[in-house]
């Protein structure tokens, strides 16, 4: 029973963050990553270069939608030893995603 209502949490979290829309993208990433890691027993870094310009409600959203998304690739396809590593910079004009794991690959 415990087991489930942690899955639970977990799924309402996955659908609709209420967190990234009361404290925003870096709160809200780190606390994604910090349950994944928990979860899957991974080992997920992420580095956000902070402060993060001024988002959109919808670009947090689909920032966080490519994560979750990405970390779900790595768990299903890079193997139980994949480590990963997430990083969120930015300059002037430009704000960049970058996410790399050490799975397996394919041709």
């Amino acid at each position: 029973l415990k087991d489930g209502v942690i899955e639970i949490r977990r799924f309402m979290f996955d659908l609709r963050p209420t967190m990234l829309q009361d404290h925003g993208l870096s709160p809200t990433l780190r606390r994604y990553v910090e349950d994944y890691n928990r979860f899957f027993a991974k080992r997920i870094q992420l580095k956000v270069d902070e402060p993060l310009p001024a988002l959109t409600p919808e670009q947090e959203l689909t920032i966080f939608r490519i994560v979750q998304e990405a970390l779900q690739n790595v768990h299903k396809h890079a193997g139980v030893d994949a480590s990963a590593a997430i990083e969120l910079s930015h300059d002037d004009a430009s704000l960049f995603l970058t996410i790399a794991d050490t799975g397996r690959g394919f041709h």
